[in-house]
């Protein structure tokens, strides 16, 4: 007998469907729901069901008969556009593959290419990636005189784009973006202008476009041409917008302009979350929305499903410290449970033994590994947790880049200390020496080959045959390398890890990493807790091998022996959107979290809070607040370090917003 397989079907036109969006809706997002049409700012706190607000709004819409074609819904992700249509056609039971839905560079994308005779380019353009953008800008660089670029060490072009980059979405000028994130460059601002011109000319001849190009032209087709940016705007009945306070000055001005034609706009967003100022994030677009929108409606939500009343205390009492923000309190259903705990441990070394232990018995409690998370505000400050998660073989997931010793710039110093351990490491040896200007890839291997004859690295560097062949323009940094590498080939070095990589970095590496990598200060915060952690080592083969051993517990075995669990490390930045059992916060004390620069300008610290505020609620049932009573102050230097004053102002708040625990 043949068997019937009913498919889901758009509704035939003027037919709406049936669907009851008051399901699981509170009395704040109904609301939201059926808000009259005209502009809307939701105010949704953290964990207060945006989604399911946003969403049964795109139901109702359709369900009142609104085309899907007419309804554009812009996100800060294609996977948050897809899980937002996919909730759509669950409450509606169709599909709603019509509704226009994707990041504001997807959706870009769509009217740079329909508009591209409009802009003058050629009928298909091409987007291309970050990879294929850094290739065309490196064959741009034949505009700038060879001798210049042979003088002194030139940037990759990764770190032009960045700042480029940077340069549109924060609207600041790329010279500004160069004087304050790479000023070691500062003297070449002209030639870099003469590369971005040619490489704007490259993109245009060959019908290419980078990603900031899409928002660039966009902004322009609705700016620049009324014509289009009429056709386009009235296309869409109805706007919405995610993630509204993560908006850059082009992107809320794409948004006015393309909901400019019916006025019936809906953005949702939580002020309080607004965390991406480095990004080119603007606090004051959603501050200011109403102001832009003047008959505009105001929704709360306020209702958390997610964090305990002791968690949602913590944070409520922590952001009202904030003079620029909506008002707001959230509250929750849940029951109660423990407050959240200030841990006071003696150093990073201790703060790191107590992290592992207490996730270890959170695990025999019945606690999901990957429903721990561990949050900081820098990479520097995960290091030694790195470190004792592996030595208890507890699998973990780093979420915001590499960890510490996978990083190129950690692996460059350790290279120094395996060729001086081993002369006949030519891998070492081959990465060392290009790090010396005019020694390429050829070169290297040559004189890593060379090098591998002799029995220590100081004889090696000293010979003749050696010192022949380091090509003439490249002497004076040789010298300079020769004498890093004989300093830590002694005996008395080899026993003094610490100040071997102290040596290694004040002599020659640390010119290295201002002229190689972008964001150069962070990288030697790395190096700092290197330099830390090697201090408890007694030879460069001891510390060596345990970090061989160290890398070798973080990978695939290690993985597979949890049955695909681990613990998540990630900054505060990279946690924001989830949710966890139980969340640790490293360093919470004043200048680590918040950073040191930010507290000597309002606006910055007040962001810093907010940060605090997202790492706060991402915890559902459990919090600690870890912070170490002393630490490096500097290489040479040690001492107290001052309490974060996040706790600080809250910590005599009735009743009490955490508790204190201290360590035995």
């Amino acid at each position: 007998m043949a068997r019937t397989y009913r498919l889901r079907r758009d509704h035939p036109p003027g037919e709406r469907p049936t669907v009851d969006v008051d399901a699981e809706l509170n009395d704040q997002q109904r609301a939201v729901v059926y808000a009259d049409d005209g502009a809307s700012l939701v105010i949704a706190g953290a964990g207060t069901g945006k989604t399911r607000a946003l969403t049964a709004r795109v139901a109702h819409l359709v369900a009142q008969g609104v085309p899907v074609d007419q309804i554009l819904l812009l996100t800060f992700t294609n996977r948050a556009a897809k899980e937002m249509t996919g909730r759509v056609e669950a409450l509606l039971g169709q599909s709603v593959r019509g509704i226009v839905s994707g990041t504001f560079h997807s959706i870009g994308r769509r009217w740079v290419q329909e508009f591209s005779a409009t802009l003058g380019f050629p009928e298909t353009c091409q987007v291309i990636d970050r990879e294929d953008a850094s290739t065309l800008l490196r064959q741009c660089y034949d505009v700038v005189p060879q001798e210049t670029r042979r003088a002194r060490r030139f940037p990759k072009p990764m770190t032009i784009l960045s700042a480029l980059s940077k340069s549109v979405n924060t609207h600041r000028t790329f010279e500004e973006v160069i004087q304050s994130d790479a000023p070691h460059f500062a003297d070449l601002i002209g030639d870099f202008y003469d590369i971005l011109v040619a490489y704007q000319e490259a993109k245009v001849q060959r019908g290419l476009l980078d990603f900031d190009d899409l928002l660039i032209y966009s902004h322009r087709l609705l700016t620049e041409f009324p014509e289009v940016a009429t056709k386009i705007s009235s296309r869409y009945r109805h706007v919405l917008v995610d993630e509204y306070q993560d908006t850059n000055l082009l992107q809320a001005e794409i948004v006015d302009r393309v909901s400019a034609h019916h006025g019936n706009l809906t953005v949702v967003g939580d002020d309080h979350q607004s965390i991406y100022a480095f990004r080119g994030a603007v606090h004051d677009n959603i501050l200011n929305f109403s102001d832009r929108h003047a008959d505009c409606q105001t929704f709360y939500l306020t209702q958390n499903y997610r964090s305990s009343p002791q968690i949602l205390r913590l944070a409520n009492v922590s952001i009202a410290k904030n003079t620029r923000q909506y008002k707001k309190t959230l509250h929750t259903d849940l029951p109660d449970d423990a407050l959240p705990a200030l841990i006071n441990a003696r150093d990073q070394n201790e703060e790191a033994m107590f992290v592992a232990q207490r996730i270890l018995e959170l695990h025999e409690e019945g606690v999901p590994l990957s429903k721990i998370a561990v949050l900081y505000r820098a990479h520097s400050h995960v290091a030694h947790v790195e470190v004792e998660l592996n030595k208890r073989n507890i699998p973990y997931v780093l979420r915001s880049g590499k960890r510490l010793f996978e990083r190129a710039h950690i692996k460059d110093l350790l290279c120094f200390l395996r060729l001086s351990t081993n002369p006949r490491d030519d891998l070492a040896a081959h990465r060392i020496l290009q790090m010396c200007e005019g020694i390429g890839d050829k070169t290297a291997s040559k004189l890593a080959t060379m090098l591998g004859a002799y029995d220590t690295i100081t004889e090696g560097v000293r010979s003749e045959l050696v010192q022949e062949a380091v090509p003439r323009r490249s002497k004076e940094s040789f010298q300079r390398l020769q004498s890093t590498l004989e300093s830590i080939d002694t005996p008395t070095a080899q026993h003094q890890v610490a100040d071997a990589l102290e040596r290694i970095v004040d002599s020659f590496y640390k010119d290295v990493v201002s002229a190689k990598y972008d964001l150069p200060q962070n990288r030697l915060q790395d190096l700092d807790t290197l330099i830390e952690l090697a201090a408890s080592y007694e030879s460069y083969n001891e510390f060596l091998n345990a970090l061989a051993l160290d890398d070798n517990l973080t990978g695939r075995d290690t993985l597979e022996r949890a049955d695909g669990e681990h613990v998540v490390l990630s900054s505060v930045h990279q946690a924001k959107g989830l949710e966890f059992h139980t969340v640790f916060v490293l360093s919470m004390n004043e200048e680590k979290f918040p950073i040191g620069p930010a507290m000597f300008d309002l606006d910055e610290l007040e962001e810093e809070r907010r940060l605090f505020y997202v790492a706060v609620t991402r915890a559902q049932r459990a919090l600690y607040l870890c912070r170490p009573l002393v630490a490096p102050l500097s290489r040479q230097q040690y001492g107290p370090l001052r309490l974060s004053p996040f706790l600080v102002e809250i910590a005599d708040t009735e009743p009490p917003a955490f508790e204190s625990w201290s360590l035995e």
